[in-house]
């Protein structure tokens, strides 16, 4: 939910999907779980999280 809301607020002109990333690995770290890395099937997480936030659905 945090990664979400941050994407959705959408803070800065550039880097709100690294920055929160950035965080998600952090809360991931923090709570003992491996990092996440989308670096293989990006598009398909660029284009969840887009319609996510488009339809106001974080599911």
């Amino acid at each position: 939910m945090a990664h979400y809301k941050l994407y959705k607020i959408h803070l800065f002109l550039d880097g709100n999907k690294r920055i929160c990333r950035l965080i998600f690995n952090k809360m991931l770290i923090d709570d003992h779980f491996p990092l996440i890395n989308i670096s293989v099937n990006k598009e398909a997480y660029f284009d969840s999280l887009i319609l996510s936030v488009e339809t106001n659905n974080p599911k």
